[in-house]
């Protein structure tokens, strides 16, 4: 089973992007240190210009890469019952909440 790291952990991260252009990442919108977004996407560099048109205030951000796309649901919804950020849909936050339970990484992610 996967451990995933703390947010403090991710925040103190080196800066960086995807080592591919399409690939499964859980990014995280930091703004002045705090977490303010999770999100998931194959498709990074066009869902980050996404946020920044519809107004997301961010002035940072860090990612996680994933070989799968199930792994990356794992991850962001871990994340989002953690931390609820401020800018998640509280909706989602509320969902995440009431319907999702953790299990073992390697049993949503066996393929991977």
């Amino acid at each position: 089973m996967i451990e995933l790291p703390d947010f403090e952990i991710i925040k103190a991260l080196p800066f960086r992007v995807p080592s591919e252009r399409k690939s499964y990442v859980v990014y995280f919108l930091i703004k002045d240190s705090e977490l303010v977004y999770v999100g998931r996407t194959n498709n990074f560099f066009w869902r980050i210009s996404g946020h920044q048109e519809d107004g997301k205030d961010f002035d940072d951000f860090r990612i996680m890469e994933f070989e799968c796309k199930e792994a990356t649901v794992f991850a962001e919804k871990f994340y989002v019952m953690t931390y609820k950020p401020r800018l998640n849909k509280q909706r989602y936050v509320k969902y995440v909440n009431e319907h999702f339970t953790l299990l073992k990484y390697s049993e949503i992610c066996n393929e991977c």
